[in-house]
């Protein structure tokens, strides 16, 4: 049973980037807690600046999905070959990922009215030192079998 934690952690955090790349991505205007950061509604915003954080919106939906299929990629090949690299690698993208999109986020929660999704951020980040862990008592598990 044990060895079903690391992929569970893993995809689960692929598949929450994978979703919130694509709602950023499809998105034809800003997040609730983006018109909570500038006290206005999408229609009272400028084209331009409307253009602006489409377009920081779609950067971020790009990182976001990159991270998301590099992790289901990576943990499907662990699965397959145990190699130890792996869980390190799923790690450093993961948190570069999410410890940046955190700080982005804390931004705006201190400096602006708007309250971001931030208790997420620490659920994923858990999720990856979790997946991490298994990752690596699995490894052991089998080089001493």
């Amino acid at each position: 049973m044990k060895q079903y934690i690391a992929p569970v952690a893993n995809y689960t955090v692929s598949a929450v980037l994978f979703i919130l790349a694509f709602i950023y991505l499809l998105r034809s205007s800003f997040m609730p807690y983006h018109s909570q950061a500038v006290s206005l509604k999408w229609h009272e915003i400028d084209t331009a600046t409307q253009s602006l954080m489409l377009a920081l919106m779609r950067v971020c939906a790009g990182g976001w999905l990159a991270v998301s299929l590099t992790t289901a990629v990576l943990q499907w090949h662990f699965s397959q070959s145990r190699q130890p690299w792996i869980p390190v690698l799923i790690l450093l993208i993961g948190l570069i990922s999410v410890l940046t999109t955190l700080y982005a986020t804390t931004i705006v929660y201190f400096n602006t009215p708007g309250r971001p999704p931030i208790p997420g951020l620490f659920i994923l980040t858990f999720l990856l030192f979790v997946g991490y862990r298994m990752n690596m008592a699995n490894i052991n598990k089998y080089q001493l079998a």
